[in-house]
């Protein structure tokens, strides 16, 4: 499985609402949000970094 950001070998794969799939890391970094405070702590208005889709 590939993410669609890094278009490497995704680990700790997460979907988001418009069907994109990225590492966790890359889902934290577009979030905007810390690894250790995950994707909980991010704004739900967060928007995909690919289609910017919500």
């Amino acid at each position: 499985l590939l993410g669609h950001i890094l278009q490497e070998t995704v680990f700790d794969a997460v979907s988001l609402t418009c069907s994109h799939i990225l590492c966790y890391m890359c889902a934290c970094s577009a979030a905007s949000v810390t690894i250790v405070d995950g994707l909980k702590a991010a704004n739900p208005k967060a928007k995909c970094p690919l289609c910017r889709k919500a």
